[in-house]
């Protein structure tokens, strides 16, 4: 039988972990965290019997802890409520680390559900906090040693009770109050309800003992009162997050290939168990929403020729629109799904637009010289390549853009009002013009409500700024466009962006793997327009067969698959145009020797250091080593705003394969602005020696800004023979019309196929419903 000393008491009031390295937070968040892991819901799919749980794939050393059990009774959050946890946590991190997947993640939504849920555990952990003060290690612990059975912690309680409601405790602690000499007050008085719960008093007991210490004048703040003091945790300072979910990164951002049957080869999808993980029927699915266009809300109205406003749902292909070059004739109005989107207004006035969508800066006014503005520049400059160069910036970040009014005056400075979400605005269709545009690829008008039309540019890439790569993607969706719509003939409309998406994520994963090597020696080539007055001619007739078509549902599809497919392959295109010396005989992983980094485009939303003189940094990172290399930024042309690219790639050759669970990471930043940054997780295993990348530049936490680029691996045969392909310079070869035979063959052969082994990726339709494309692969 223990032998009670009442000094013990006095030691255990005495315990307090320390506020900063409290190990007993530690350990509580630890468990919690571990347990939050081993909770994560769901199975992978796979054709016959039960696929790997996503527990063992995401996290596959989280072994049980003997401190689990007790979560449940002791908070009163179930399992259920820690798997929705898991879900959320993981979909933020996907949102961190992974690239293919994030434009599809509704961060907002994660976050809410997150901090909601967070809310939940601060305020029912009181228990096994104080459950967990026997194990950490802290003075807590050792005082709570001297009390190990029931009897003993029952007349702990009594004496600890009587202490601390008797007026000569009261008195000394008014005492330290009032001189200073209490700093760690509400520490400590939490502490204490804490060490009464450790020791078997109940809410009731303590909840009288503090009111009993107030009525001695006892100054306890409103948080740590009866009622209120079980509600808290100041201990979990951080909260929980993605970052808590970092040992999953590898699984995050794997890529797997897969080699069905009669397919021509492996079809590959990076980041798989993401998509996975968040695919219709499956535990992630609630926070993915399919990617759609940057369009306006019908019942906007826009300036036509003769300066009366009409519906833009009500105007058609050759009519004309008013713009700052005068009249321009309508070649096409796209009409893309709205999706489960959530739609934008501004304050005071009347139409709704997606966040994406650009509006035209008044340069000469707006303090930052931008061209165009969005809600969210980051998904515009992702879907809408080009538009970036000239200059991009938030409605609202730094401060309000002034963008262009029309008035019958003419054209006069507006700041942008404040926006707010519209989810009341639920259209079925967004509405977009495509206009009859010159060499300068512009094609702008004027949108808005009755009262104020703002100017507005399409949805479509600045094309004169790179005729070269706008031929190729011209050439391969007339060649090769048809075959895709043939493929998805049979998918919902709900889902045909979903799985359009997925197809060209996987061939996106692998064309230039598969095609790269034959750019020198491919027999074909494909006759493509050559000036920007050509390529002018060639948009505005492939928009005219669009017309000529059967209308409708085909015309839309074919409008988002231009988008879709141009946001994916038109920077690896240019890229390949622009260095046509970079060679594609890659090495897998277990045979190569360096690592070749080529940075597309860093692209700013801000204010950036002026290009002459400007550096970029790229640093990989793996563990406690990290490799710098720096490349001169080439001379911008005028028109250029914050927009950074470079002439060679950057080599690594500390590069090696490593683990899911100790991945390289690699940095970009433009000197000497170093504290904006890009940080990507590099797979594990580069498949077929390649991969492309988008990724956000931050500032802290906050989107300043986006990187592309992509990742080849070589061997010194390789890389040798690279230098020397760039040190022969510039050559007359025809490699754009090698490239655009090689790509659309690529994907009228691959396209079918890629979508039948990858279709459980989609978010919103079921192997069943796209069984039938089968037919085609």
């Amino acid at each position: 039988m223990t032998v009670f000393n009442p000094r013990e008491v006095e030691v255990l009031a005495a315990a307090l972990p320390a506020q900063g390295g409290n190990r007993l937070a530690d350990l509580t968040r630890e468990i919690l965290v571990l347990h939050t892991k081993r909770c994560t819901p769901g199975n992978y799919s796979q054709l016959i019997g039960t696929g790997p749980e996503f527990r063992a794939i995401f996290f596959p050393n989280a072994g049980e802890s003997p401190y689990e059990s007790t979560i449940t009774p002791l908070t009163g959050l179930d399992g259920g409520f820690f798997a929705a946890l898991s879900v959320a946590m993981l979909c933020q991190q996907m949102a961190a680390v992974a690239s293919t997947l994030r434009p599809q993640l509704l961060t907002g939504k994660i976050n809410d559900t997150i901090n909601g849920l967070t809310t939940a555990i601060r305020q029912n952990s009181f228990r096994y906090y104080a459950y967990l003060a026997r194990y950490a290690d802290t003075p807590i612990k050792n005082a709570l040693a001297a009390f190990p059975d029931e009897a003993s912690r029952a007349l702990a309680r009594q004496h600890y009770l009587a202490g601390l409601t008797s007026a000569s405790w009261v008195n000394a602690k008014l005492v330290q109050d009032s001189t200073g000499s209490w700093p760690d007050r509400d520490w400590e008085l939490y502490h204490h309800w804490i060490k009464l719960t450790a020791v078997g008093a109940s809410i009731a007991e303590i909840d009288a003992a503090i009111t009993t210490m107030m009525s001695l004048g006892l100054p306890v703040p409103p948080s740590l009162r009866p009622g209120s003091w079980h509600l808290q945790a100041p201990w979990l300072n951080a909260g929980f997050s993605g970052a808590d979910m970092a040992d999953a990164n590898g699984p995050i951002v794997a890529t797997k290939c897969t080699r069905y049957p009669g397919a021509r080869s492996p079809s590959c999808m990076a980041e798989d168990n993401s998509f996975e993980f968040t695919a219709l029927t499956q535990p992630g699915n609630g926070y993915r929403q399919v990617p759609a266009s940057s369009c306006l809300a019908p019942g906007t109205r826009v300036v036509m020729a003769d300066r009366t406003l009409k519906q833009i749902q009500d105007i058609e292909a050759g009519e004309s629109v008013l713009t700052p070059q005068g009249s321009r004739s309508v070649i096409l109005r796209s009409a893309p799904l709205r999706g489960q989107r959530t739609l934008v207004q501004f304050d005071g006035l009347g139409f709704a637009f997606a966040a994406t969508h650009p509006f035209l800066v008044h340069t000469a006014s707006d303090p930052l010289g931008a061209t165009y503005a969005a809600a969210d520049p980051q998904g515009l400059a992702r879907t809408v390549p080009t538009l970036s160069q000239f200059g991009l910036r938030g409605l609202h970040q730094p401060g309000p853009a002034i963008l262009v009014r029309h008035t019958e005056q003419g054209d006069v400075a507006f700041p942008a009002p404040s926006t707010h979400d519209a989810p009341t605005e639920l259209p079925e269709l967004l509405y977009d013009l495509y206009l009859e545009v010159g060499p300068d690829g512009r094609s702008e008008y004027y949108a808005g409500d009755e009262h104020t039309q703002l100017l507005v540019s399409s949805e479509i890439p600045r094309f004169a700024v790179a005729p070269q790569t706008t031929a190729v993607v011209l050439h391969v969706l007339r060649a090769a466009g048809p075959t895709v719509l043939e493929t998805l003939a049979n998918v919902p409309d709900e889902s045909f962006d979903d799985v359009l998406g997925i197809g060209l994520d996987g061939l996106a994963r692998t064309m230039m793997p598969t095609i790269g090597r034959k750019l020198t020696t491919a027999a074909g080539v494909a006759e493509l327009p050559h000036t920007a007055e050509e390529v002018a001619c060639a948009v505005r007739l492939f928009a005219d067969s669009l017309n000529r078509g059967p209308g409708g549902a085909p015309q839309r599809r074919m409008g988002m698959l231009v988008e879709q497919f141009t946001a994916r392959f038109g920077p690896q295109f240019q890229a390949v145009l622009a260095l046509p010396w970079r060679t594609f005989d890659l090495a897998e992983s277990d045979v190569a020797n360096i690592l070749a980094v080529t940075p597309y485009s860093v692209e700013l939303f801000e204010p950036g250091p002026p290009a002459s003189g400007a550096t970029v940094e790229l640093v990989l990172r793996h563990e406690n080593a990290s490799f710098t290399r720096l490349l001169p930024v080439q001379p911008s042309s005028p028109a250029d705003r914050w927009y950074y690219t470079v002439d060679r790639p950057a080599y690594f050759p500390e590069w090696t394969p490593s683990a899911d669970d100790s991945l390289w990471y690699l940095e970009i930043a433009v000197l000497p602005h170093s504290h904006r940054r890009m940080r990507l997780a590099l797979p594990g295993h580069i498949a077929h020696g390649y991969q492309a990348f988008a990724a956000p530049v931050l500032d802290g936490d906050k989107v300043v800004g986006q990187a592309w680029l992509d990742v080849r691996l070589l061997t010194v045969e390789a890389y040798a023979a690279e230098a020397l392909g760039r040190a022969a310079g510039p050559s007359a070869d025809p490699i754009a019309g090698r490239l655009a035979h090689l790509a659309a063959r690529f994907v009228r052969n691959r396209f079918a196929e890629t979508v039948f082994a990858l279709q459980y990726c989609t978010a919103t339709t079921t192997v069943t419903q796209l069984a039938d494309t089968s037919r085609v692969a």
